[in-house]
């Protein structure tokens, strides 16, 4: 049985010879039709939404879980999840500041960043698939153990550094021209996930794994090494965004990470990436995070207090799944027929 037999029209290519797809772009038409619409209506109704100052806000905020965000692409495509994300992020942004701090020379200390947020992930994904611990217990656990360490490492305080470097600048606050770093950053790691799971064979085998692990087995993938692989790309993009959350706040803090977790699963979710695995395109997650975002900066504009934001946030993210996934027009329709049937002839 070949590997791209065993993907959808969803997923790759339904047969050989055929280019494998991460999933059908006219499928993302109401997604991106939900986006710009909430960007129209509220360039209309909310005052100085639409001006380039806050635009620029915009970018910068939707980097750092959109970053995230990639990470957890590969993670859902495989029928796994993971909620070790933001306690990773913390970690990794308070190792950064630590050896910033210790006059680490800022690559390496990014490099270091990344690297504790892919052992992390290697954690992750050694408990699924070598103790066989279910996905959410075992990133739960390491949930916790990653916010006791970055506790621990920290002294309970924030890593507070100041370094006058172009690298740390670049992955903080500032950019190139008017465009923050921190969203090309962002734009260059969904491009780099985007080709992975398009063109190479590890993105093939990942959907695959997603749609059926006992058929990708048969048809010689090795499934442990592709769930092993997609929890270090997780745990790395983690690590990634704790260093650019650091280096925008010059701190490294041991609750920066907060509802990240939630935030990119809500990411993915809008995006029509499906949680049982093997659906699903990356551009999906993009837009689910600029939904985020935008409704983020617009709560923030109308002066809502951060605690009624996570409620308004709640149940804009019911809402925009069930646009998205075509829930609502689904029910209109129902009703329509029960209606219909039930008037008298």
């Amino acid at each position: 049985m070949s590997t791209a037999a065993l993907i959808d029209e969803d997923g790759a290519a339904p047969g050989p010879g055929r280019r494998p797809r991460s999933g059908s772009l006219t499928r993302m038409a109401p997604r991106i039709g939900l986006l710009v619409l909430l960007v129209v209506l509220l360039g209309l109704l909310v005052p100085d939404f639409l001006s380039v100052g806050n635009l620029l806000n915009v970018l910068q905020q939707v980097s750092i879980i959109g970053v995230v965000s990639v990470g957890m692409v590969f993670v859902v495509l495989t029928g796994g999840i993971d909620l070790s994300v933001g306690s990773i992020l913390a970690t990794s942004g308070v190792v950064f500041g630590l050896a910033v701090l210790g006059d680490v020379p800022p690559p390496l200390a990014l490099l270091l960043a990344v690297l504790v947020g892919g052992l992390f992930g290697l954690v992750n994904g050694v408990g699924v698939t070598v103790l066989g611990i279910q996905p959410f217990v075992m990133t739960l656990a390491t949930l916790a153990i990653g916010g006791g360490l970055a506790l621990t490492v920290s002294g309970g305080s924030g890593v507070v550094f100041t370094r006058e470097d172009a690298l740390v600048d670049f992955f903080g606050s500032g950019g190139i021209g008017a465009v923050p770093g921190q969203f090309i950053v962002f734009a260059a790691t969904a491009l780099l996930g985007w080709l992975t799971l398009t063109y190479l064979p590890f993105g093939r085998y990942i959907y695959a794994v997603g749609g059926s692990r006992e058929a990708a087995r048969l048809s010689g993938i090795r499934v442990n090494r592709v769930l092993l692989a997609v929890y270090v790309i997780a745990g790395s993009c983690a690590g990634l965004a704790g260093m650019m959350t650091a280096s925008l706040v010059q701190s490294g803090e041991p609750t920066a990470g907060g509802l990240t977790n939630l935030q990119a699963i809500a990411a993915v979710v809008i995006g029509g990436i499906s949680l049982f695995g093997g659906r699903g395109h990356l551009l999906g997650a993009v837009v689910g995070a600029f939904v985020l975002a935008v409704i983020a900066n617009v709560l923030v504009l109308l002066g809502i207090s951060p605690y009624q934001a996570q409620i308004v946030q709640g149940v804009v993210i019911i809402a925009a799944v069930l646009v998205a996934s075509g829930e609502i027009r689904t029910a209109v329709r129902r009703l329509l027929r029960r209606s219909t049937a039930g008037a008298p002839r």
